[in-house]
């Protein structure tokens, strides 16, 4: 055991600063998308495929199914389908450096990964995406394993075999996959990598690949109704896509921002500025001195990987996203251990650079502090201010059941059915009404809204009704039965106000 420590301690202190690092917060309050998925994986195992409004294959959901049979605990839901995963990412990319480049580039993207804030919130998300994270970091880890074996004589042990790693990269292909729509654009990274960079893995990485889509097959039906499903809803409620996704021109440097600040907001500032400058100033200086002083066959061979694992996904989302809208930077955090991987590799060309030329080592080490400083100022900025916290729909609800009785109260929401992170921490049934219509255009569609007049006090929930409600309806309507607003209830984190209305009775006491 202590040989095995011994061996292994680099990636074993990194991995214990990750989780170190991830376990603020982990038990956090779930926010509505979380809360979603925690009630849909809650039904029966029968009706887990039955996913058509939610735009993501079902890996997520049967995971989570399972992970419910133990506990809904916050915390044990996320380690479960987001910690463990995001952790393995970090351990096969420390392998994936330390084989490519050095042991030295290994520590160094291992530790820019564990303290990232970005790789940090996505660790805690009760969402797919530390999934397909850790499935394309393990098919890539097969790819580099696999050039290893190439490269060395092989044993007896069916480890040693090339044909067991590429039955492996089917199996990481197919599940990655089965846990993001994104995921082919890695498997064109991979392909784009075999081709320009691999030979002897063309054919080998183009049949892997076939066997994996063909058993991705069974799943196109269910993926072509969601499609249907989404578009639909883009008709049906206006703003919707300026929810989910981003605008093309914005997409791209928004992306580069998360990558490099993390849960940093990225709004103009001086000290955002200053930051992007000196980070952007060091990083073409030691592209230039990489470029300056190595061959372009050596750039290719030390960069080629980052290069299709990081450039060739995001471009293609972004291609793609001229027809469907489907890059954000979560939704491509696959790609962010390439990111830190050519960082890495740059840093440590300028550092041996340096041996010559001493400027060069002066920047290198310089970029390794303003990385560490922007990573770790970044994850306590999240840490310590709500506003970076997600939804506590958790602590929101507590308030308002201690303050509101339950017989003479209701909640309305502006939705199809209660907000699936209200439902979730509803476990006491507190009276609740909804619009029953995903967008309201009259008073006629409120027909159900009568039932409040059982009630002395109304709250209705701010969250999404400038979209489902953009003229004002519901609360028009609230005051026609004679309610008046006597009260709001603001959370520390981004949900919107609570209004409180009163009878007219109540009203007069109050006032």
């Amino acid at each position: 055991m202590k040989a095995l420590i011994l061996r292994f301690w680099p990636i074993l202190l990194i991995l214990l600063l990750a989780v170190v690092l991830r376990l603020p917060l982990l038990s956090g309050s779930l926010w509505l998308d979380e809360a979603a998925q925690a009630l849909e994986s809650s039904r029966p195992w029968a009706e887990q495929l039955q996913i058509v409004p939610d735009f993501q294959p079902p890996q997520i959901h049967l995971l989570v199914h399972l992970l419910l049979r133990v506990s809904r605990s916050e915390a044990w839901l996320r380690t479960g389908a987001a910690l463990i995963p995001a952790l393995i990412s970090i351990a096969a990319t420390y392998y994936i450096a330390s084989w490519k480049i050095s042991r030295k580039a290994g520590l160094l993207t291992g530790l820019f990964l564990a303290t990232s804030s970005f790789h940090i919130f996505y660790s805690q998300e009760l969402r797919p995406y530390a999934l397909p994270l850790m499935w394309a970091t393990l098919s890539w880890f097969n790819l580099v394993y696999l050039e290893r074996l190439s490269s060395k004589s092989r044993g007896n042990s069916i480890f040693s075999r090339p044909q067991f790693w590429w039955l492996v990269f089917i199996f990481d292909t197919t599940m990655g996959l089965y846990s993001s729509y994104l995921y082919p654009f890695v498997l064109a990274g991979q392909l784009v990598y075999a081709v320009a960079f691999r030979q002897q893995f063309r054919r080998p990485i183009l049949l892997s690949s076939l066997a994996s889509c063909i058993f991705f097959l069974p799943w196109i039906p269910l993926f072509l109704a969601q499609l249907r499903a989404g578009q639909l809803l883009r008709v049906q409620l206006s703003g919707w896509e300026n929810v989910v996704s981003f605008s093309q021109l914005r997409s791209l440097p928004l992306t580069a921002g998360k990558f490099i600040f993390g849960v940093l907001d990225l709004e103009p500032s001086v000290g955002y500025f200053l930051l992007s400058g000196l980070f952007i100033a060091l990083l073409g200086t030691l592209i230039y001195f990489s470029v300056k002083k190595t061959r372009s066959s050596e750039l290719w061979s030390q960069y080629g990987m980052g290069f299709c694992w990081l450039v060739v996904p995001i471009l293609t989302a972004w291609l793609a996203s001229f027809f469907v809208p489907v890059l954000q930077p979560k939704r491509v955090l696959f790609s962010l251990p390439a990111f830190y991987l050519i960082l890495s590799a740059l840093i440590l060309s300028g550092f041996e650079l340096g041996k010559k030329h001493q400027l060069s080592r002066y920047i290198a080490g310089s970029f390794v502090v303003l990385i560490l400083f922007i990573n770790i100022f970044s994850t306590f900025s999240y840490y310590i201010q709500p506003k970076y916290h997600r939804e506590d729909w958790r602590s929101l609800h507590a308030e308002i059941t201690q303050q509101y009785n339950a017989e003479e109260s209701v909640a309305v929401f502006a939705f199809t059915a209660p907000f699936a992170s209200w439902v979730w921490y509803n476990t006491d049934n507190f009276p609740s009404l909804a619009s029953g219509v995903i967008s309201i255009n009259s008073a006629e569609q409120l027909t159900n809204l009568k039932e409040i007049s059982n009630y002395q006090y109304v709250l209705a929930f701010e969250y999404l009704r400038d979209l489902t409600d953009s003229q004002n309806l519901l609360l028009s309507e609230i005051e026609r039965y004679g309610y008046r607003e006597v009260d709001r209830i603001t959370p520390s984190t981004p949900i919107g106000v609570v209004r409180v209305y009163a009878r007219p009775d109540i009203y007069a006491t109050r006032n």
